[in-house]
Order: structure tokens, then sequence, then C-alpha cells
């Protein structure tokens, strides 16, 4: 990932927990800390894709391996809980989806 200050810092994906995005950058959460990344979130939705991430609302793509819970919020939304104890916000729309899709990876829920 290229970082603020012009560095490279490289990340495992599996330690990246989210990816908000913040104009034109992305705050990318991960195990080893916060860094900023210019970019948009749309390109790393696609690219992403196929490593587990998924986007939850409107700002934020999360690991799908890193959700342990998700918990009903108000007026249809919801909240992912990660392995870590970080929050993600989901979307209406998206909480249906994500319920879907872990129910998919075995997931068991007791009707979230």
């Amino acid at each position: 990932m290229d970082g603020r200050g012009g560095g490279i810092r490289l990340l495992p994906r599996p330690s990246v927990l989210y990816l908000q995005a913040r104009g034109d950058y992305l705050r990318v959460v991960a195990d080893g800390g916060r860094f900023l990344v210019r970019g948009r979130i749309a390109s790393f939705e696609e690219s992403w894709a196929p490593f587990g991430f998924v986007r939850v609302h409107r700002g934020y793509l999360v690991n799908l391996r890193r959700v342990i819970e998700l918990r009903p919020d108000l007026n249809g939304t919801g909240i992912a809980v990660l392995d870590d104890g970080e929050k993600v916000p989901v979307s209406r729309r998206k909480r249906v989806e994500l319920r879907r899709t872990l129910r998919g990876w075995g997931a068991v829920s007791p009707g979230v």
C-alpha cells in the first residue's frame, strides 16, 4: 500500500479488517495499524472481492473472514463486529446481502 508520505507498507490481505472511504483516500484498518491510501473504494471493491472483501455500506469494505457477528441496529441497519472488536456500520440493503453471504459461508445465526 502506498502510504501518506510516499513510502510503501506491505500488508497481507488477511490482516486487513476493513477499508473506509475518506474523500480521495481510503483509511485501511489492519492488525498492524491504520493507514491512508490514495484511491477509491469502488476500485478496491472490485479487485479485492475474490479475497473475501465485500461492500457493507456506501463507505465501507469489510473482510468477511474477520466478521464474527452481525447485529441489528436502528431503522433496519446493522453493525458488523470484527474479531478484534472493531465495529463497522452496515446499510439496510447491504445487511440483508451480508446476512445471506455469511449464512452461505456456514455461519450460524439466530435470525439477525
